[in-house]
């Protein structure tokens, strides 16, 4: 089990990036709005999608190379539990690419998913669904099989797992981690993977996704999808070269 973890840990350290600063809060569901507007933007013109996911909605913004914002589309949670569920995700994913105007969506070169630091969630692999849910225990803050950013060991943790559980987590990481490191703390991404470790050794198809990762893995899924052909010919074109798709967590406490 150690080896695993140890790995699971360079992976996440790696993996870690620098902090970055959320796009403004979500003011209306399903609203659509552009700056210079979207008539304007010449032909060939390379535009770029930003999707960040927060806490209190979701939103898209199409910009120009310049880093000129020419659209955006933007949503509310209809309920504070769509933060932390999956399946709201990719509905407002779908949604807000229907917002953004339709010759937008067909002049993007560049997709980049942001998710809030930390959130991250157990996932099969060949499914592509959470595979730690736990229907019916909604007062459980990982019911939908997401442990999100406040999620803390001391007390969510201790709450599922017990006392000894917590106090073997906390071991793993004390010996994994150096001192003062961000990922010794109890509500980051390893405390959450190492805790769900000990609750049940991960499955063959078990991979780990921080939010942002599973929201990008889905828009990609499948390049023929529905979801994937909203966006341009020539990106999925890349895509299918290059394999690649950027997704960040936002907050340097990600580890």
């Amino acid at each position: 089990m150690l080896p695993r973890l140890r790995l699971s840990f360079l992976v996440l350290t790696l993996l870690a990036t620098p902090g970055r600063a959320f796009l403004a809060p979500p003011k209306g569901r399903a609203a659509a709005s552009d700056r210079r507007g979207f008539a304007a933007v010449m032909e060939g013109e390379d535009i770029s999608l930003g999707f960040d996911f927060g806490t209190s909605g979701a939103r898209c913004a199409a910009v120009t190379a310049s880093g000129e914002q020419v659209g955006v589309s933007e949503l509310k949670w209809s309920c504070a539990a769509d933060a932390a569920d999956p399946g709201a995700w990719l509905a407002a994913l779908d949604e807000l690419l229907q917002g953004l105007p339709k010759r937008l969506r067909a002049m993007t070169a560049r997709v980049c998913v942001g998710g809030t630091s930390s959130s991250c969630l157990l996932v099969d692999a060949q499914t592509g669904q959470a595979s730690r849910a736990t229907p019916g225990e909604g007062a459980r803050q990982d019911s939908s099989g997401v442990r999100m950013y406040d999620w803390a060991l001391a007390e969510d943790g201790r709450d599922v797992l017990g006392t000894q559980l917590v106090e073997e987590v906390g071991a793993v990481l004390g010996a994994a981690c150096p001192p003062g490191h961000t990922a010794r703390a109890g509500t980051s991404t390893l405390a959450k993977l190492v805790a769900w470790i000990l609750e049940e050794p991960l499955g063959p198809n078990e991979v780990l996704a921080h939010q942002a990762d599973y929201v990008a893995a889905h828009l990609w899924s499948g390049l023929d999808s529905p979801r994937a052909a909203q966006i341009a010919p020539t990106l999925l074109g890349r895509a299918q070269a290059t394999g690649k798709a950027s997704s960040s967590s936002s907050s340097s406490s990600s580890s």
